[in-house]
């Protein structure tokens, strides 16, 4: 070791960050992550309410059968516009909804 240093550097200064930069910064990622907390609730909700207008469209239509190809088929002209990085998101919920219609045309649970 040259003179004058220390043989281990004290923890302190092996993470020497300058901390007045580091409040605005945490202010800012606390908003962020708030916003985005708050746009995944309402994103919720919305998906619950289509949820629910689905399971009421399929309670009170007459040909369980028609709604399903028809819904099926709009699945697949969707699916083309999805973001790739998004794809499994997107089956996961069609896959959902197209259970309560499958359901519903076999007489199954919910029918």
């Amino acid at each position: 070791m040259p003179d004058g240093l220390p043989a281990q550097a004290p923890g302190a200064r092996l993470f020497a960050y300058p901390q007045v930069a580091l409040g605005p910064k945490s202010q800012g990622q606390s908003e962020l992550l708030l916003e985005f907390v708050e746009w995944a609730r309402e994103i919720n909700a919305a998906m619950a309410a289509q949820r629910a207008l689905l399971a009421a469209l399929i309670a009170t239509h007459k040909q369980p059968a028609e709604l399903l190809a028809h819904f099926q088929q709009g699945m697949d002209m969707v699916a083309d516009a999805v973001p790739p990085d998004q794809v499994a998101d997107y089956r996961r919920e069609m896959q959902l909804l197209q259970g309560l219609l499958l359901n519903a045309v076999n007489g199954g649970p919910g029918a």
